[in-house]
């Protein structure tokens, strides 16, 4: 018995349907992963600037308590919560040193800030030194 063309390749549209869905399904996970991680750096960078923000605000707001414009200033350990400033979820830990060198006082400001969103978390630390 002898089997004509048509006759040989009426299986191979199946195979090659089945192959194609493969492949595309294979290229579809792909991308998705890719553009997943690209999403996840992006908030990590995000949420990175805004612990740098607030460490910064941070030192900010010890340096107007350490060196106040009216009256005697303080140097004390501080946390402040800047979530009703504008960066919500995060929070500025202070550390303040005073240090006399040379019959003159130097403060020390050590800011952390620290962010959190989503289960990512963040944290910068900015050192600031005053001399009144």
């Amino acid at each position: 018995m002898r089997l004509d063309g048509r006759q040989r390749s009426q299986g191979m549209g199946l195979v090659s349907a089945i192959f194609l869905i493969t492949v595309v399904a294979a290229l579809s996970v792909a991308i998705l992963r890719t553009v997943r991680a690209d999403a996840d750096a992006n908030v990590q960078d995000i949420l990175s600037q805004r612990a740098f923000l607030a460490a910064e605000s941070g030192a900010q707001l010890g340096a107007n308590r350490v060196l106040p414009p009216l009256g005697t200033g303080s140097c004390s350990a501080q946390t402040f919560d800047l979530g009703n400033l504008g960066l919500r979820g995060c929070v500025a830990s202070l550390r303040c040193q005073a240090d006399t060198i040379d019959s003159q006082t130097l403060y020390t400001l050590e800011s952390s800030g620290r962010c959190e969103s989503g289960g990512a978390i963040a944290e910068r630390h900015v050192l600031v030194r005053l001399a009144p």
